[in-house]
């Protein structure tokens, strides 16, 4: 006689949790969010049910893994400086060898969110000499005009600076930000100026260096005498339309006052030829009694 014994092995799931000792984790709509370039560890860890076993720690929607034995029923997984790469989804796979099998068990999914600490600094052109006008591309600057180019961002922490920078050369331009801002004078436009420009923030903010960068400002350069080419055309323009359309109300105008005019001039021949027609017959009277 047999006895057959079947065993159930049902390892319970394991935990997932992030932590970082920089403060640079906080809570966000789908989960944590991490600033970038901060340092943060994710911890897997399972109840003590069996000794050893190991922690597999899997980002979805990549091949990229880590594995680490399970110390005290846990294992940390470090990550120096968060960046783009590091934002998904994360699992802990716990696996044990009990009673001459293999076991896992896997923990809910983890979604993380890198952002950046410093918000987008904002970029603008202005002038004091009225040579900027809207293009279709962005703004136009004319030839020979000052202009200035202005970085800014919200009061998030005090000091930084920034850097204007010029795609498509070396040219760059720092200063340090005053009241969030900085201005960058230009005293004559010319050619070499135009481009596509940008406004970096940097600050040294919880012992590490952060920065964010503005969206692009496309410049262009236009000759001085093409505005008054403009205007001239848009003066052309009004003159022959008006022109135009008030040339037939004159010529009607003169046509209404030619046709008074004959209606006058016949009516007074009308007057005339009755006139005379009634002073006929006293003519021809008068000459009979002389007779």
């Amino acid at each position: 006689m047999s006895l057959l014994v079947c065993l159930s092995i049902v390892l319970v799931q394991p935990d997932i949790f992030l932590t970082d000792p920089m403060g640079g984790v906080f809570r966000g709509h789908q989960g944590p969010e991490m600033f970038r370039g901060y340092n943060f560890t994710i911890t897997c860890s399972t109840q003590p049910q069996y000794p050893g076993g190991s922690f597999l720690l899997t980002f979805t929607g990549s091949n990229r893994t880590q594995i680490q034995q399970a110390v005290n029923h846990s294992a940390a997984f470090l990550f120096p400086a968060a960046d783009d790469s590091h934002q998904g989804n994360y699992s802990c796979v716990y696996d044990n060898y009990v009673f001459s099998h293999n076991f896992s068990s896997e923990s809910e999914l983890l979604s993380l969110t890198i952002t950046d600490l410093l918000v987008q600094p904002d970029i603008s052109l202005t002038d004091s000499m009225g040579g900027v006008s809207r293009g279709h591309q962005g703004p136009d600057v004319f030839r020979g005009y000052s202009f200035t180019i202005t970085c800014s961002t919200q009061p998030q922490y005090p000091g930084g600076s920034f850097l204007l920078t010029f795609t498509g050369s070396n040219i760059q331009q720092i200063q340090p930000a005053v009241n969030h801002s900085a201005a960058f004078l230009f005293p004559a436009a010319d050619d070499s100026h135009q481009g596509n420009y940008s406004c970096v923030y940097d600050n040294y903010v919880f012992f590490h260096s952060f920065s964010s960068e503005s969206e692009l400002l496309s410049l262009t350069i236009t000759a001085f005498i093409i505005r008054h080419v403009v205007v001239l055309l848009i003066l052309l323009t009004a003159i022959t339309t008006s022109y135009l359309y008030y040339k037939p109300t004159r010529r009607q105008k003169r046509v209404n006052r030619v046709s008074s005019m004959d209606l006058y001039v016949n009516a007074m021949e009308m007057v005339s030829l009755s006139s005379r027609a009634e002073a006929e017959p006293g003519e021809e009277r008068a000459a009979q009694g002389t007779e």
